[in-house]
């Protein structure tokens, strides 16, 4: 028999992965709100200076995230050591072209598994259609998953990051959403689409939540920026680490 997730089933599993966190979401004012809280798993994110972000151009309106919405780039995903620079890409076009104040995104996902802060979470992302993006917790995938299948490290890395999402604001992993519910847009791409509209990403996201929660390893200042020299030279990133391995979809 399938489980049935009330609200407050969640957050009472939510609580008891994650002993002592509060679930209500953070403090009003607090534009950023990364912590590194107790949980058995991390992973690693490459903060804004570590991949070369450019300041933020100007205001704009601060939330809490009480849903979680998944985008993709839409354009082809290269190589790990052409992250960064992609990252660098759409923050210049978002910027420059789109005349937005910062990237859309509050976080993306590379495809082998790499993840970087985007916009400030405290922050109300940007959308080029006719949604408003307030109180939604914008995670975007590198790539088009209208022509690409997801990798199994982009798909964790995302369940990573949904999941740190899920308890950090108390939001059920069944709300899960693309861009495409809320928008007359293909974005996130059927593959990605695929696995939310099915379940699989929500009962992922729960699995990781149930096994310890995820702590989020954000690596700044000369760590973080070595850390990038050493990825476009060719070099590997720690990605994860825990009390459990992970394997392909789970």
């Amino acid at each position: 028999m399938r489980r049935i997730w009330t609200r407050r089933r969640f957050l009472a599993v939510a609580a008891a992965c994650v002993p002592g966190i509060a679930l209500a979401g953070p403090a009003a004012g607090r534009v950023d709100p990364i912590s590194e809280r107790p949980a058995l798993r991390r992973r690693v994110v490459l903060g804004r200076d570590a991949w070369g972000a450019s300041p933020i151009t100007g205001s704009t309106d601060r939330h809490t995230p009480v849903r979680l919405t998944v985008h993709h780039t839409g354009s082809p995903a290269g190589d790990a050591a052409a992250g960064p620079a992609a990252m660098r890409g759409h923050q210049l076009f978002h910027q420059r072209d789109r005349g937005w104040v910062d990237i859309a995104y509050h976080f993306v996902v590379g495809p082998s598994g790499i993840v970087y802060r985007g916009r400030p979470v405290g922050y109300v992302g940007d959308t080029a259609t006719d949604y408003d993006p307030a109180g939604h917790l914008l995670v975007a995938c590198e790539g088009n998953f209208d022509s690409a299948e997801l990798p199994p490290a982009q798909r964790l890395a995302l369940s990573d990051v949904l999941a740190w999402a899920a308890v950090s604001f108390g939001i059920d992993p069944g709300t899960i959403t693309g861009h495409g519910d809320w928008a007359a847009t293909a974005c996130p791409g059927a593959a990605l689409a695929s696995v939310i509209h099915n379940g699989d990403l929500a009962a992922q996201v729960r699995r990781v939540i149930e096994r310890g929660g995820v702590r989020l390893d954000v690596m700044t200042g000369a760590r973080g920026r070595a850390a990038v020299a050493a990825l476009e030279s060719g070099g590997r990133l720690p990605l994860a680490g825990g009390a459990w391995q992970d394997r392909d979809g789970d």
